[in-house]
């Protein structure tokens, strides 16, 4: 499994998440769409700050341990009551089957669970998407269950398969 770090999301950040978010290979299953110019890209990464600043979510770029930016992963918070989140992520295609997911996931399932004493984290992904399926259940995800046709994809709607990590303590 490669090394990744966890990496606050700033500005000088946002030619790469064009790269990220322009790539049709990465929109596959994902439901954002593709940025076909860097302002849609400017707007979204201001949207996540908004969200941030707003304690609605928490937002990271991936990186290797030499800097280098390979993703973006968050937890989104729903109402503080249920000290829950969903977790979402997209890993440039240069990265895929390398670990990487798997090691960013790690990292920050173990943060939502000790710095922001979440009980529950969710996960959704296409059930067409077997890679974010096999990460998902390498990282202690449990698979609860299938959503169908909730995913407006480019190939039209899909089903998804939901999946919990629930906090060890009682």
């Amino acid at each position: 499994m490669m090394e990744v770090k966890l990496v606050s999301l700033i500005e000088d950040a946002i030619p790469f998440l064009y790269k990220l978010l322009s790539n049709p290979l990465v929109d596959q299953y994902n439901t954002l769409g593709i940025h076909k110019e860097i302002r849609e890209t400017e707007d979204y990464f201001w949207k996540l700050k908004q969200q941030e600043e707003n304690n609605q979510s928490i937002t990271f770029v991936i990186a290797s341990l030499d800097n280098q930016k390979i993703g973006l992963i968050a937890l989104d918070f729903s109402q503080p009551k249920f000290k829950s989140a969903t977790l979402w992520y997209k890993i440039h295609p240069d990265y895929w089957r390398k670990g990487v997911a798997t090691a960013a996931v790690l990292k920050i399932t173990t943060m939502g669970f000790s710095q922001y004493h979440l009980h529950r984290i969710e996960a959704g992904c296409a059930v067409q998407n077997i890679g974010s399926q096999k990460v998902l259940l390498k990282t202690g995800f449990i698979k609860e269950g299938c959503k169908k046709e909730v995913l407006p994809l480019l190939t039209g709607w899909s089903d998804a398969y939901i999946y919990a990590l629930v906090s060890k303590k009682a």
